[in-house]
């Protein structure tokens, strides 16, 4: 017997045991700590509106079958409210949950039946929009988006990032094969969205994704502007290609200091 939540309210929905005895569980939470692993498809929690009914965002978690070791756990959902309804699992490790969700930014990948959010007709307890999602190996056919450092693009230094710096993402399958440059304009500067590419940042547990404003975008390397409103010690970055989203890359943060380009890199003239 064992706990499973954070600080907050959590509640299961769901479980499902497989042959081998691990267990899978299902359930909604509000916890900022929730437990995640380092493969979590989604580490940081995105938040509940304040509704009449709050639940935060899903949770997947998987045990051992001991229950002593947890072997995955993720969160699932946007900034509205999500809420498990049913799990099940297949013979080929494939597990499929659904629920439902008020969160206009709810994961969604390509290829799928609706990729937009419907519209919550009660403004009493507004249901919004059913989903149904499958955790398991991807598929082929998609890009496999995977970031392997980000560093400052002055210095190559990604031992400390601030707030407002450029920087340079490398990874594999994080943006088109064919090197592809923004242009900026006056009244918007850099696109958030360039080459069905685009990066999001989370500065701590509970904040929301930020779009970085993006300078080029290569499946190897991609260029951002980190955005301005990051704060504290670490950042969570994803990059997401075609729909299909990295894990979440920590970054370092620091307070960031004003400075002139140099060829030295100096800072100094």
């Amino acid at each position: 017997m064992t706990y499973l939540g954070g600080t907050s309210d959590d509640r299961g929905a769901a479980i499902v045991v497989n042959d081998d005895g691990t267990t899978w569980i299902l359930g909604h939470t509000s916890s900022v700590d929730f437990w995640t692993t380092s493969d979590a498809t989604q580490r940081l929690y995105a938040g509940g509106r304040e509704e009449l009914v709050q639940s935060g965002d899903l949770f997947l978690s998987r045990l051992s079958a001991n229950g002593q070791t947890l072997l995955f756990s993720t969160y699932m959902g946007g900034q509205g409210n999500d809420w498990a309804l049913g799990l099940a699992a297949d013979a080929n490790g494939g597990v499929y949950i659904a629920g439902g969700t008020s969160s206009l930014d709810f994961p969604t990948t390509p290829g799928v039946l609706q990729r937009a959010y419907g519209t919550a007709q009660s403004l009493f307890l507004p249901m919004g929009d059913v989903f149904l999602a499958k955790f398991g190996e991807p598929s082929p056919n998609l890009p496999q988006v995977s970031v392997a450092g980000v560093v400052n693009a002055a210095s190559y230094d990604g031992s400390a990032l601030s707030a407002g710096q450029i920087v340079v993402i490398s990874g594999t399958a994080i943006g088109p094969e064919q090197l592809t440059v923004a242009s900026a304009t006056a009244a918007a500067g850099f696109p958030a969205t360039l080459a069905n590419t685009r990066v999001l940042v989370a500065s701590a547990c509970g904040a929301a994704q930020v779009t970085a404003p993006i300078l080029y975008a290569s499946a190897r390397r991609t260029s951002v502007v980190l955005p301005w409103s990051l704060s504290g010690n670490s950042a969570e970055l994803t990059v997401e290609y075609q729909g299909v989203r990295s894990r979440a890359h920590t970054i370092p943060l620091a307070a960031s200091s004003p400075g002139l380009f140099s060829a030295n890199a100096s800072g100094r003239r």
